[in-house]
């Protein structure tokens, strides 16, 4: 299970190991902005295998969509790269 926790512009992603019950926080972000805050972003969604995190972030205006490998304990990066010609992401989603 993953979910985002968001406060003032910041963001916190975590996912819950359901055998042990413990939880992993995977990536932090965001700006301190009291108000306007965007909450479309970051965007999360599990890839195929559910041992793969996809993650939407922004930053300086431009978007970023990273894989964790989660299969392990906590998080292991895989890449990172970013989307040029994409103003806004409202959803997204694995099959």
């Amino acid at each position: 299970m993953s979910y985002v926790i968001g406060e003032e512009g910041l963001y916190k992603i975590y996912i819950i190991d359901t055998l042990n019950n413990k939880r992993y926080k995977i990536l932090t972000g965001g700006y301190r902005i009291p108000q306007n805050r965007d909450i479309s972003i970051p965007r999360i969604a599990w890839v195929g295998n559910k041992e793969e995190l996809f993650v939407l972030t922004e930053k300086h205006g431009d978007i970023f969509a990273s894989t964790y490998d989660v299969s392990s304990r906590g998080k292991k990066h895989i890449s990172t790269f970013r989307l040029s010609q994409i103003d806004k992401v409202l959803d997204i989603d694995f099959s």
